[in-house]
C-alpha cells in the first residue's frame, strides 16, 4: 500500500481525509484555547456571531471589488466589541488576583483602541483574520499590560506562522 491517497482503496482515501479534517480541526482547537488560555473570547462568545450568520472573519475577502472601499457597519462594531471584553476580562483577573489596577488615563485608552481597530481594519482588507490571540495581544497594549513595541513584534509573529 502506497503513502499517495489518490492511489489507495476509496475507504482508505476516506479515512484518509476524516483523518486531515481531523487534524485541521484539532489544531484551530489548540489556537483557540491559547488564545482563551490568554484572556481571549470563550467560545461561546467566539462562536456567537458566527451562529447569527454574522462573518467574523475574513470580511473584506468575501466582498466584491466594487464594495472594498465601502467599510462594513457589523465588521468594526464586533471587533471592539470583542476587544473591550476582553480588557473587561483583564480587569476582572487583575481584580481577583488583588494586583492594583493598571495606571493608563482613559484617554490613552481610547486612543490606543482607535489605533488597533484601524489596524484590524486594514488587515481584513488585506485578507487578514481577526483571530482570538489578536483580541488577546490587542487588548493587552490598550490596557498597557504591554508596550507597542511588544504588541508590533508579537502581533508580527502571529501574522507569519
Amino acid at each position: 500500500m502506497t503513502d499517495n491517497p489518490l492511489e489507495q482503496p476509496e475507504s482508505s482515501r476516506e479515512t484518509w481525509e476524516a483523518s486531515a479534517e481531523a487534524t485541521e480541526r484539532l489544531m484551530r482547537l489548540q489556537v483557540w484555547l491559547k488564545g482563551l488560555l490568554a484572556g481571549g473570547p470563550s467560545l461561546a462568545e467566539a462562536v456567537k456571531p458566527w451562529r447569527e450568520g454574522l462573518p467574523i472573519y475574513g470580511r473584506a475577502s468575501v466582498t466584491s471589488a466594487d464594495d472594498q472601499n465601502e467599510v462594513p457597519e457589523d465588521g468594526p462594531r464586533l471587533a471592539e466589541e470583542l476587544l473591550i471584553a476582553a480588557c473587561r476580562r483583564i480587569h476582572v483577573r487583575r481584580e481577583q488576583a488583588g494586583e492594583p489596577p493598571l495606571d493608563i488615563c482613559e484617554e490613552e485608552r481610547r486612543t490606543r483602541l482607535t489605533e488597533v481597530l484601524e489596524e484590524i481594519q486594514v488587515g481584513r482588507q488585506a485578507g487578514e483574520e481577526l483571530t482570538p490571540m489578536h483580541v488577546v495581544l490587542a487588548a493587552r497594549y490598550i490596557e498597557d499590560v504591554i508596550n507597542s513595541e511588544e504588541y508590533r513584534s508579537r502581533r508580527q509573529a502571529i501574522r507569519t506562522p
